[in-house]
């Protein structure tokens, strides 16, 4: 849903972050993605995502764009 996404960005902006929210779609079905980044080396990956979850999304993993 839309609106969880924007609420997540919100949170995340709330935290420091600089997120993005990409409406994207597979198999006929719309998703929004909540991106942060880029991580520019393995340790500023790592970071992130440690930072990423602190706040309580745990399910956050990486991606390539």
């Amino acid at each position: 849903i839309e609106q969880n996404a924007e609420n997540t960005a919100t949170a995340m902006r709330q935290a420091g972050m600089v997120p993005t929210v990409k409406k994207q779609s597979s198999s006929g079905k719309t998703f929004w993605r909540v991106l942060v980044g880029p991580a520019q080396d393995k340790a500023e990956l790592d970071a992130l995502l440690t930072k990423i979850k602190g706040t309580g999304f745990s399910d956050a993993y990486a991606v390539k764009n």
